[in-house]
């Protein structure tokens, strides 16, 4: 009920998600927006998930593929009014995944084999592995994120966001 009332505010044959930033009718600071998004997202997290394990399996790495979930409301309202001045289609990491590997090597395999990939367009990367990154002001905390697009199954030609971790066992266990 809820996707089909939002998407009755979006253009016919579209559905309202993060890249439909100042479309009439569903501006970013339409509360609602992050609805539309979660609705979306949900449907996106299972997409992105099955196409990471499709990378994982081909790789001589151990790498588990954890699918992130949906960012959950409170967190999602939190960081848009604190980082994006209340405009709900700049938080794009609605979509998530993570892959666990064991060691460096494996996370620069799973990295090879997404930037490889055709089903991701790479965004933005942050390299918290890197020794000169100052990971204090998260307490410690290190990966390897991408910020990609990958193309919705359900409407091809639409690219959604979507963010991609890559992490170490030994992190994911204190987290």
């Amino acid at each position: 009920e809820l996707a089909a009332a939002l998407s009755a505010r979006a253009a016919p044959g579209q559905r309202p998600t993060d890249l439909d930033r100042g479309r009439p009718g569903f501006p970013g600071d339409d509360p609602a927006h992050v609805l539309a998004a979660q609705v979306d997202a949900s449907e996106g997290s299972l997409h992105v998930y099955h196409l990471v394990s499709a990378l994982a399996a081909g790789l001589d790495c151990s790498a588990e593929v954890l699918c992130g979930g949906v960012k959950r409301l409170a967190r999602t309202v939190f960081k848009t009014a604190v980082k994006y001045a209340c405009d709900f289609a700049l938080c794009r990491d609605m979509v998530r995944c993570t892959v666990v590997v064991e060691d460096l090597p494996g996370a620069a395999a799973v990295l090879g084999a997404v930037l490889g990939s055709g089903d991701f367009a790479v965004v933005r990367l942050k390299n918290r592995f890197d020794p000169e990154y100052d990971a204090v002001p998260i307490g410690g905390y290190r990966d390897f994120q991408l910020l990609c697009l990958v193309e919705d199954p359900a409407t091809p030609g639409t690219w959604r966001y979507c963010e991609l971790q890559i992490n170490l066992h030994r992190m994911v266990q204190i987290k």
